[in-house]
């Protein structure tokens, strides 16, 4: 039996076919995953983010006009749902803060998840956690996923300029940040 394409796979997923956007998923979830943990900085949180990518692109698969943007339509979905959880793990963060000072505690002291998960090229992804949300976001998207200026202007729904001039502040922000941890290498 013929292996389907990726666009047959996406026509009949789109259909209704499990199968074929179960494969879709199978193909797409380390990637996913990976874009998420990038804004997240949470393995959990990475995963369950991508999960409800998936469903949220499973429920609206119909309006996908164009196969073969099928990647950069999930990578939009899970870029903005990483966002939101982002915004709502700080929101939850500043509650349990308030509550602790409101009961009289000097400080909440909240553990970072990510220093229990040391993992390889620790001393860049520090650095690319003192970025700002938005200079890490399209460093991201650009470096790490791989998407062109103009692919990253559609995902976050903002101008090319913006896209370029945020890109170039975060590089060259990041280089400083790793020669002062006395990394050099040339970027």
């Amino acid at each position: 039996m013929k292996e389907l394409s990726l666009t047959e796979h996406i026509k009949r997923a789109k259909q209704g076919d499990t199968a074929s956007f179960a494969w879709l998923v199978n193909r797409y979830k380390s990637h996913i995953v990976s874009v998420a943990w990038g804004i997240l900085q949470n393995r959990e949180d990475a995963e369950e983010v991508a999960q409800d990518a998936f469903v949220k692109a499973y429920m609206s698969l119909r309006e996908l006009t164009h196969e073969e943007a099928f990647y950069q339509w999930l990578v939009t979905i899970v870029t903005h749902l990483s966002l939101n959880r982002k915004k709502a793990i700080a929101r939850r963060r500043e509650e349990i803060t308030e509550m602790a000072e409101e009961q009289g505690a000097s400080r909440l002291a909240v553990a970072s998840e990510e220093a229990d998960r040391i993992v390889t090229r620790e001393t860049v992804r520090q650095a690319l956690r003192g970025l700002s949300e938005e200079k890490r976001t399209v460093l991201i998207l650009r470096e790490l996923q791989g998407f062109s200026y103009e692919e990253i202007a559609k995902i976050l729904k903002l101008p090319l300029g913006t896209i370029k001039s945020r890109i170039h502040a975060a590089r060259n922000e990041l280089k400083i940040r790793l020669i002062k941890e006395g990394w050099h290498n040339d970027m």
